[in-house]
């Protein structure tokens, strides 16, 4: 197990990585699209379901270390026509989800792609996180 030093704002993100976890599945279907984290050996991926977006062009991918974020647009065409709902649920407007990830991560070689409304990441797993150090004993 590889040993970091005390941080204490990395403690509050964590706690904050706990509850965005956790109340994640409560907003489901309202602002934040639903993940899937795969490992596959020397990769992470990411699988996001994002239904309303046609074109790639309405979503940014940022990535750091250890999180994900993924933040989009959901345009709406009904707004124009001013029509008259009797129910709405299906959400439109700006979206954001980070995702923290399991192990950190390259962020240069990180690779996507958007097919059917599912958004797929592929992130390279940093090298640190396969092994730890070896310390040899006096």
């Amino acid at each position: 197990m590889l040993m970091r030093r005390f941080d204490p704002f990395r403690e509050v993100l964590d706690l904050e990585r706990i509850f965005t976890e956790t109340l994640a599945p409560i907003s489901r279907g309202v602002k934040v699209p639903r993940v899937d984290i795969l490992d596959e050996g020397d990769e992470i991926l990411v699988k996001a379901e994002l239904p309303g977006i046609e074109d790639k062009n309405q979503i940014e991918l940022y990535v750091q270390d250890d999180h994900l974020t993924i933040k989009g647009q959901i345009k709406d065409e009904t707004e124009e026509r001013r029509d008259k709902f009797y129910r709405k649920e299906i959400f439109t407007g700006s979206f954001e989800r980070v995702v923290y990830l399991p192990v950190e991560v390259e962020p240069s070689e990180a690779k996507a792609e958007y097919k059917n409304g599912i958004l797929s990441i592929r992130l390279k797993k940093a090298k640190d996180n396969l092994r730890g150090i070896k310390i040899n004993i006096e």
